[in-house]
């Protein structure tokens, strides 16, 4: 997103048998009304773009050992938060079952 580039583009360009660890999170947007970064903050709920790319680079990585769901422990204060966090593990290992090797 802030390179203006699609991430299959993007993903074309990596060595993906290289890869041992996948590191998925939530994020936020942030900076100025002249720009705006998607930052990985892990202070929020996985977009489901994120779901559908993993599913999509798993098979390209056949060295991979570990997909990790990471999320701030300080923004799970709301039975909100913590049932997104439930739901974005439910569906993580929903993805890892139907695309690991």
């Amino acid at each position: 997103v802030n390179f203006n580039q699609s991430a299959t583009t993007m993903l074309a360009q990596y060595p993906l048998e290289l890869v041992r660890e996948i590191h998925i999170s939530g994020g936020s947007w942030s900076g100025s009304a002249q720009r705006c970064i998607r930052r990985d903050t892990h202070d929020a709920k996985v977009p489901e773009e994120i779901f559908q790319l993993l599913t999509s680079v798993l098979p390209q990585c056949p060295n991979l050992q570990a997909v990790i769901l990471e999320r701030l422990g300080n923004t799970l204060v709301t039975e909100e938060a913590r049932t997104e966090l439930q739901q974005d593990f439910d569906r993580l290992r929903q993805v890892v079952a139907q695309g690991w090797r």
